[in-house]
């Protein structure tokens, strides 16, 4: 629009006098590009040079002016239009490059007395003009320097201008030492902001001392005022900050007392200063380093939130924000990450509508501070995941809803999955036929299919991104699930009871992971694992069976000789990966045979002893794996069972280069392999002897298979001979260990 008025009293060739420049300079001067794109520079911000770019139209147009005849010439509002447009833009330099051209030419008009330019003299809006522009670019004592040479202008010849610096004039030099960089100080970092801040709060005492005592109500301070030098106080860091917050709250409070009391109405807090101060100690929970301080920080903080309302000042977004900021950082304490959430709900339910890092924030305090404090199974634990789980549904139906600047990174799904994972996590009892899992509980299965739509919905993204290369693409790429994503939802599905579904994500989306290097081996291995154990807890060991050589023909490629070698799963594998492959091959190993102890089937104890035959050439036995086949043994109902059972102990004793020692549950196994035997007193005599024999404490499940075998006599006084004998027998043992 300014330059259609240009081009047109161009084409009707009229010559535009200073007033007509200076409406041009000062439509430039109130420009605002929508392209405000900006570069930052050694912490400045600078704009981006362009043809539409206002200071430099705008001193086009004085220089132009300069060239012109005298009924042309820039005046005073033509230069301080073109300071205005610089200093709003942060051009220090070139601001203050005009001022001293005003204060020259200002200077000689007097000294030459004549009226011509008299007026040129730059006024105390000019130089605060000029004071602000350094105060944007973080220059306290540039800023400082104008001060005093508008000071210094005030009794220039004898005549008194209107140069007296006001409360805007301290204010500009309060902000700037506020805002300063350590290099406008000096090196050291720590102590630059401390030293900043002492500034403005000796600059504060200048004005109240001369607005108090000297009665100058120019200097009288107001809000702004009090609320820049408690911000140069939430500044300070470190060793600092504990003397600083102090300090602030101490300002705040002063502001309340003035205005109280009637000596300065203009002190009246706002939002502003409160929200200053509990940055300040929001800051302080930072630099903590035990948890009391941090959460005296956070009470604190949720003080002031409530005070605010005091003088009848609503809290703002950025009020909640710093308040939930605070409670989140107390992680170690579930209180502190519940307190974060109620006030989240209530910053909603005021109508505000919080950042996503506020959102995140709270996500990330829920899930991490019950991950430490509680057990996998605590109900607090699972009330945390839930409500965590609960935002973060609501933050993505904000982003499909079209808010693009509410979908989190991929990291905060991962905590998520990963926390759910192990709130569905069953307990683990011991291989026995009535161990089944129950896993109809509705509020897990809920959880379960929250977590399955939130990956599924991340999955659309991605796709939604391919097909129609949207302007959020780069949003929708922090969000595109990964390796990380794809392990915790097969843990969350396998947890949960679903093994089919599990599977299917683990060969579908995993094992591509693996072929391309996203994921390591071992962490494939165990995956197959947890779905090898949900299918045996589903009474399916032929498929825990079937995955398991799935996983083995995947990972172990086959010797030129048809063989396979533990150690042949990748020529560029060092000594430590392979040996982390192959125990995690050993615990999958594992796994399958108890999947077969846990079964139903009749054959279950044959398939697992032929399964462990098949592979006991490759895979490295242990008293683990001998005491899963002893299991499968003991649960048996074959006659058989205990000279299986026996033999595969013998076998643990004697077939390897490393004997491998029997435990507790070895016998145990053993004995309870007993109960099935035809013979009685065979059984109940060999139950005696294993029992004798034993080099170690026996416990609670010894008991109960020795029990559990000498019951089938059915001799009812031998019974009771054979109980008491067992009793002694007991108190003998623990008395003589």
């Amino acid at each position: 629009m300014k330059t259609a008025i240009t081009r047109y009293i161009a084409s009707i060739d009229l010559q535009p006098d200073t007033k007509a420049y200076n409406a041009a300079i000062h439509a430039w001067s109130r420009y605002r590009r929508s392209n405000k794109s900006k570069i930052r520079s050694s912490g400045n911000v600078k704009e981006e040079a362009s043809p539409l770019h206002p200071p430099r139209r705008a001193v086009s147009l004085l220089n132009k002016m300069r060239r012109l005849d005298q009924h042309q010439q820039p005046d005073k509002v033509s230069y301080s239009s073109v300071i205005h447009t610089l200093a709003d833009h942060g051009m220090a330099e070139e601001a203050e490059a005009l001022l001293h051209e005003m204060e020259e030419q200002g200077s000689r008009a007097y000294t030459c007395s004549t009226n011509v330019n008299t007026c040129m003299r730059p006024d105390r809006v000019t130089y605060n003009l000029v004071i602000r522009a350094w105060a944007k670019k973080q220059n306290p004592k540039r800023a400082e320097a104008i001060l005093r040479r508008m000071e210094g202008q005030q009794h220039d010849g004898g005549e008194v201008h209107d140069l007296k610096p006001d409360v805007m004039t301290y204010n500009c030099i309060l902000h700037a030492w506020a805002n300063c960089n350590n290099h406008r100080m000096n090196d050291n970092k720590n102590d630059h902001h401390e030293q900043a801040a002492k500034r403005a709060e000796a600059t504060l005492a200048y004005m109240e001392h001369h607005y108090h005592v000297n009665g100058v109500v120019e200097l009288q301070p107001d809000v702004a005022t009090y609320s820049t030098v408690i911000h140069a106080w939430s500044q300070c860091t470190g060793r600092d900050s504990s003397k600083a917050v102090v300090k602030a709250e101490a300002l705040l409070t002063r502001m309340e007392r003035l205005y109280e009391s009637g000596e300065n109405v203009q002190a009246r807090p706002n939002v502003v200063a409160y929200n200053t101060a509990m940055h300040a100690w929001s800051k302080r929970i930072v630099d903590a380093h035990d948890s009391a301080a941090r959460v005296d920080g956070a009470e604190r903080v949720d003080a002031m939130l409530k005070r605010i309302q005091k003088y009848g000042v609503e809290p703002d977004e950025i009020s909640y924000a710093t308040a939930i900021h605070a409670w989140t950082r107390c992680r170690e304490i579930p209180a502190a990450a519940k307190r974060a959430e109620r006030l989240l709900n209530h910053m909603q339910q005021r109508g505000y509508k919080p950042a996503l890092s506020t959102y995140v924030g709270v996500i990330e305090a829920l899930i991490e501070t019950y991950s430490t404090a509680f057990d996998t199974n605590d109900a607090n634990r699972f009330a945390a995941v839930q409500s965590a789980m609960a935002i973060l549904c609501r933050v993505n139906e904000m982003y499909d809803a079209g808010e693009s600047n509410r979908l989190p990174n991929v990291r905060v799904y991962n905590g998520i999955l990963n926390e759910v994972a192990k709130a569905v996590t069953p307990s683990l009892n011991l291989p026995k036929k009535s161990n089944k899992i129950d896993y109809s509980n509705g509020q897990y299965l809920h959880l379960v299919e929250q977590a399955t739509r939130l990956v599924h919905k991340m999955e659309e993204r991605v796709l939604q991104r391919i097909s129609n290369n949207s302007a959020n693409s780069n949003t929708i790429a922090i969000s595109t699930p990964n390796a990380a994503t794809y392990t915790s939802l097969v843990k969350t599905l396998a947890r949960s009871g679903d093994a089919a579904q599990a599977e299917s994500v683990l060969l579908r989306l995993v094992l591509p992971l693996m072929n391309s290097r996203d994921i390591h081996s071992s962490d494939v291995i165990d995956l197959h694992s947890e779905v090898i154990v949900t299918w045996g807890r589903c009474d399916q060991g032929a498929r825990s069976e079937a995955l398991f050589q799935e996983l083995m023909e995947s990972i172990t490629p086959s010797s030129p000789d048809g063989l396979k070698s533990a150690n042949s799963f990748s020529s560029d594998m060092n000594e430590e990966e392979e040996e982390c492959i192959s125990s995690s091959l050993d615990i999958a190993f594992a796994q399958v045979l108890l999947a077969w102890a846990r079964s139903t089937k009749d054959n279950a104890a044959y398939r697992a002893q032929t399964f462990f035959d098949a592979h006991v050439g490759f895979i490295r036995p242990n008293v683990v794996m001998y005491n899963a086949l002893l299991a499968a043994w003991a649960n048996n109902p074959s006659s058989e069972s205990y000279h299986h059972a026996e033999a595969i102990v013998q076998r643990m004793r004697s077939n390897h280069d490393d004997i491998i020692e029997p435990n507790i549950s070895t016998y145990n196994f053993l004995i309870q392999s007993l109960t099935t035997h035809p013979d009685v007193e065979y059984a109940c005599t060999r139950a005696d002897v294993i029992l004798s024999t034993l080099d170690r404490l026996p416990n609670d499940a010894t008991w109960e298979a020795v029990i559990q075998v000498w019951s089938r006599r059915c001799d009812v006084t031998c019974s009771a001979k054979d109980a008491e004998k067992l009793a002694m027998f007991h108190r003998k043992r623990r008395i003589s260990l």
